[in-house]
Formats: C-alpha cells, sequence, structure tokens
C-alpha cells in the first residue's frame, strides 16, 4: 500500500510539472507576441467580454490595456481567448 501511494504521488508531481511546465511555454509564447502589439490600439477576447485599447504593457502572465476612457485593464493570460491589431 505505502508503495502505491508513493506511486500516487510521484506521478501526481510529474503531472503537476508537465502543466506549469505547458502554462510557462504558453505565457512565453503570448508575452513574445503581444509584445510586438506595444503601444498599438488592440482588441483582446477575454472569457468576460472584450477589451479594446492601447497595449502600454506585457509582463510575464498579463498584457496591460490602455482604454479610451484611461482606465487601465489588466488581463491575465489564462484569461484571454484571442488578440488582434485594430
Amino acid at each position: 500500500m505505502r508503495r502505491v501511494r508513493r506511486l500516487l504521488r510521484q506521478m501526481r508531481r510529474d503531472i503537476l510539472g508537465e502543466v506549469r511546465d505547458l502554462l510557462n511555454e504558453r505565457n512565453q509564447r503570448l508575452q513574445n507576441e503581444l509584445s510586438d502589439l506595444l503601444n498599438q490600439t488592440v482588441e483582446i477576447t477575454t472569457r468576460d467580454g472584450t477589451v479594446q485599447g492601447t497595449l502600454v504593457s506585457v509582463g510575464n502572465d498579463f498584457a496591460e490595456i490602455l482604454g479610451a476612457d484611461g482606465n487601465i485593464v489588466l488581463i491575465p493570460f489564462e484569461n484571454l481567448i484571442s488578440f488582434s491589431s485594430i
């Protein structure tokens, strides 16, 4: 029984490590692609709706948009569905 538990814990660690690696790769790819659009007007679609404005910053896991109304919107990559320059 201990051996089974140990094996299951190791499998869990392995799976979590793989998921973390995949998310890091996705975030790096998004960061690189969005960085090409800095200071441009963009439209970003998220799970909660669409945001338009000037892309003013890109972090490791988020984009920062300055809306026409002057408000700053932080968009976590985990909520991002699509983006484009407009």
